[in-house]
């Protein structure tokens, strides 16, 4: 679909991405896994993709796929973030939200000016930041 969304055939979708076209067909049949290489570069070259926005429910795709790899991401203020409806909230206490995603199902915490301060596939490790974030804020 994203392929169809930048109007590249598959040969040139197979020079982009350093596959054989061979494997790019079987890749989009199904019939074969896209190798972690090829999955980061796809998402860094068409990462402004809406098919993919949508799919992952977040806008920020690189950071998405850096969430997926290192699981857990402690940004302190790394860029503002857009509130919409691919983000439930958690929880709200002393102007931090801890939100989660409705499709990709990972964990955010923002603070009140809409900065991304944390990431996480795990609700634990979500939720400790979390309270700790607000401790900190309590005591100061």
């Amino acid at each position: 679909m994203v392929r169809s969304e930048f109007d590249y055939n598959q040969g040139q979708m197979a020079d982009i991405l350093g596959v054989s076209k061979k494997t790019l067909v079987q890749i989009e049949k199904g019939r074969q896994i896209a190798s972690w290489p090829v999955v980061v570069t796809f998402a860094c070259i068409f990462r402004d993709s809406m098919i993919i926005q949508q799919e992952l429910g977040e806008q920020d795709v690189v950071h998405f796929i850096q969430v997926f790899a290192r699981k857990n991401i402690d940004l302190q203020k790394e860029g503002k973030v857009q509130n919409n409806t691919w983000w439930k909230t958690i929880d709200e206490q002393n102007s931090y939200i801890l939100q989660r995603n409705v499709i990709s199902h990972y964990f955010r915490i923002v603070d009140q000016f809409g900065y991304r301060l944390f990431s996480s596939f795990y609700k634990k490790s979500a939720v400790r930041q979390f309270n700790e974030i607000v401790k900190n804020k309590k005591d100061d």
